[in-house]
């Protein structure tokens, strides 16, 4: 259902790269992992915004190039980081998510727990370093370790035997999609609305990675609207399997 409903969504709300906004409407930069339910809930409010997906490391360094008025991140820190930098307020947590693994179709039944990732008969691949999904992903495999959950040895074997690693989430769960890899630690979220034949393996739901959006601190009356829809939209945020923070 969500699939369809965003047929028309789309077409609903401009997407330029991230270069400078065409006109007043508010410029949105999105992390690729928020941008769906963003689309959804602006389109569902009637607010009219320019919206550019990337990856929270690459959108906060071009915040201030784009003349950005709202950056929706996959990172608190990345956030912090932006806001101390001056020209936007705090970053307000915004929604939580799990993570997963992902499974293509032809190894499905070769993966079901974190150890089986340390095959080296499979293709494995990750978020690469300074990629929001990258920091959870290693905050969650030290948390298994520490639970014992893995074994030192394991944890090593994998991520010497990772094949990629990627620029963003997008590109990590498309590398899954595409049958290149066999396995993707990916947000949770990523599940819905697919239609492919993508297994997702649920994580540790007491380790979920936090999303955050800032506002700049010179913020218009049309950006505070697009600010309090997103904070407002709890079911919009549940149905593509995010949790309010």
């Amino acid at each position: 259902m969500i699939a369809r409903r965003l047929t028309a969504v789309l077409v609903a709300v401009l997407m330029i790269p991230a270069c400078a906004s065409a006109d007043d409407r508010p410029m949105v930069l999105v992390a690729s992992s928020l941008m769906l339910p963003v689309t959804q809930i602006l389109a569902d409010g009637g607010l009219d915004a320019t919206l550019s997906e990337g990856a929270s490391q690459v959108l906060a360094a071009q915040a201030r190039d784009v003349d950005a008025h709202l950056v929706l991140l996959a990172d608190p820190e990345i956030g912090e980081e932006l806001a101390r930098d001056g020209g936007f307020a705090s970053p307000i947590p915004l929604v939580s998510s799990p993570l997963a693994i992902a499974v293509a179709p032809g190894a499905l039944g070769e993966v079901t727990t974190l150890t089986d990732l340390a095959d080296p008969d499979l293709v494995v691949v990750l978020a690469d370093l300074g990629v929001p999904l990258r920091t959870w992903t290693d905050r969650l495999l030290a948390r298994e370790l520490a639970d014992g959950v893995v074994t030192p040895d394991a944890l090593e074997d994998l991520y010497a035997g990772v094949d990629s690693f990627e620029t963003s989430a997008a590109l990590t769960l498309a590398k899954v999609a595409s049958g290149e890899a066999d396995a993707a630690i990916v947000y949770a979220t990523a599940a819905s609305g697919r239609t492919d034949d993508i297994t997702f393996i649920p994580l540790r739901a007491d380790m979920t990675a936090t999303s955050v959006v800032l506002i700049r601190s010179d913020a218009s009356a049309a950006d505070r609207a697009v600010l309090d829809a997103l904070l407002e939209a709890d079911e919009t945020w549940l149905a593509y399997g995010f949790t309010r923070s």
